[in-house]
């Protein structure tokens, strides 16, 4: 009896640390058909994404006429509803919802959309952190 007590307290103590932050990415794209390639943001119950950082963000070439863009940009939505928005101008930064490194999500499913045209690409790095069990 004794030791399966002490192998169930085992196991338990070996299960993952929910108070340790992994790691993620999401990338979005615009294709060669200039057709948008939103990321998926998938934050499960009991967890915060946090920490987030941009990592690369290009805005393409125009789609119908050709040449390049004079900003570049991101934006990140729930249900149809913009949360947080990133626009780079001229060397300007605008940010709508709050600063990036002090976003932070909460369960549910968001999306990554990069503005742009053919070949734009955004690409965030973000920490998911869940509740620890006590």
């Amino acid at each position: 009896m004794k030791k399966i007590l002490l192998i169930t307290g085992l196991i338990l103590t070996a299960s993952p640390a929910y108070g340790k932050g992994k790691t993620h990415t999401a990338t979005a794209r615009i294709n060669r058909k200039c057709q948008s390639e939103r990321a998926l943001i998938n934050i499960p119950p009991g967890s915060v994404a946090k920490n987030f950082k941009l990592l690369s963000l290009s805005s393409g070439t125009k789609c119908v006429v050709g040449g390049f863009f004079n900003y570049k940009g991101f934006s990140i939505k729930k249900n149809g509803v913009i949360l947080y928005s990133y626009t780079k101008s001229r060397g300007k930064i605008t940010e709508k919802g709050g600063s990036l490194k002090n976003l932070k999500l909460y369960p549910g499913k968001y999306w990554l959309y990069v503005g742009g045209g053919n070949g734009a690409k955004a690409s965030l790095k973000y920490e998911l952190k869940g509740k620890k069990i006590k």
